[in-house]
């Protein structure tokens, strides 16, 4: 079922001015230090989120459970919030938007290697980060992780929305055995595109004046 099929399916079992957010996420996660992996996680998680309007007041509940009666109890919930606040009177809130024309999908931020979440990038871009680390005398310490989110909306004023985006995120810290570091990051939709470092600029020593200073101050 997709998330937007998902979507349908709560507000079907919902009442009244209503919309309903579907989020799912899969991402992983690597964590380095001194030029090791360290840590490796891995994340599929989704979330039905119920949003209830009551007199210009607004309730709301979430779920990760997908079955009929979880999807109704996370309604009443949010519809019992929304009535609890409607009853110190009139709220501000403008009301649902309406559906744009047609269907609105957009997955121009999504790259379906990226979407494939394969562990085997990851190792490769901390690989090169432990070489090139390495290269210049440095221990390599920092994160990569890639991930992709879906997200579906439907709402009781007949809105229909999806949309998929994928991203990729690296930061190396190059530290040396006197505790000095220099860092670097990069990021973007793709994971291809955050392969580790070129050439660290790592820890710089400082310049004669400073080094002369220090001395003398020593």
């Amino acid at each position: 079922m997709s998330s937007l099929d998902l979507a349908e399916r709560a507000l079907a079992r919902s009442e009244g001015e209503v919309q309903v957010t579907v989020t799912r996420e899969r991402s992983l996660l690597s964590r380095y230090a001194r030029s090791r992996p360290t840590q490796a996680t891995a994340i599929d998680d989704l979330t039905v989120h119920v949003l209830v309007l009551r007199d210009g007041q607004t309730g709301g509940a979430e779920t990760n459970l997908t079955d009929d009666d979880a999807l109704r109890a996370t309604f009443e919930r949010a519809d019992a919030a929304a009535r609890a606040a409607a009853t110190s009177g009139p709220g501000e809130h403008p009301g649902l938007p309406a559906p744009p024309d047609g269907y609105a999908a957009d997955d121009s931020d999504w790259d379906e290697a990226t979407a494939a979440l394969d562990p085997s990038i990851a190792g490769a871009a901390l690989g090169r980060a432990f070489a090139v680390a390495a290269e210049h005398g440095f221990g390599a310490f920092g994160i990569w992780t890639a991930g992709e989110v879906e997200t579906a909306i439907a709402s009781s004023t007949g809105l229909r929305a999806r949309e998929t985006v994928t991203d990729a995120y690296m930061k190396v810290i190059c530290r040396d055995d006197a505790g000095r570091s220099g860092w670097g990051s990069g990021g973007g939709r793709a994971a291809r595109r955050v392969t580790g470092p070129q050439a660290p600029r790592g820890p710089e020593r400082p310049p004669p004046a400073r080094r002369r200073q220090r001395s003398q101050q020593a």
